[in-house]
């Protein structure tokens, strides 16, 4: 997968608070430190758009919340209220950070294969040690590329159905 470029969602409080002398937010460290348990979850951005990556977490809370533990099923609703659409996540701070997968090098990390499944629009895992991805989020971070809200929103492709 030499060259590939990935999608990362970011939620708003994954910005550092101070803007660069050049005014845009960077992204911080933790962006790219996945849970104990988990692999990072990115996108292959040559099988998916921005405008899908976004899409899938409200699709993904969707599934969540139709589970029978009552609990968790308040928990994945709420979700659901706040980022009620791809243009309200945008709205309130949400963005896609692009980034070459070679910035996980394969000699330290390795990679699931992207799934074909048209819910999952590219998803896949980048799998390291806990450790490895603390070292290697300070790498990471000058190679993003944080994309403008108007990149992330649906493309107007089809015609109009009369």
């Amino acid at each position: 997968m030499p060259g590939l470029l990935i999608y990362r969602r970011a939620r708003p409080v994954d910005f550092n608070d101070e803007p660069l002398e050049s005014g845009i937010r960077s992204v911080g460290p933790k962006l790219f430190i996945p849970k104990p348990e988990d692999g990072l979850s990115v996108f292959d951005a040559s099988l998916t758009t921005p405008y899908d990556v976004l899409y899938h977490h409200i699709e993904n809370c969707r599934r969540m919340a139709a589970t029978d533990d009552e609990k968790q099923k308040k928990q994945w609703i709420k979700r659901l209220e706040r980022d009620a659409s791809v243009a309200h996540m945008l709205e309130i701070g949400w963005r896609i950070v692009s980034l070459p997968l070679s910035a996980f090098p394969a000699n330290t990390f390795t990679y699931t294969e992207p799934s074909q499944d048209p819910f999952d629009k590219g998803h896949f895992e980048i799998i390291g040690t806990q450790r490895d991805f603390e070292l290697q989020s300070l790498n990471v971070r000058p190679m993003c590329i944080v994309l403008e809200p108007d990149v992330c929103t649906k493309p107007d492709t089809e015609p109009e159905k009369q």
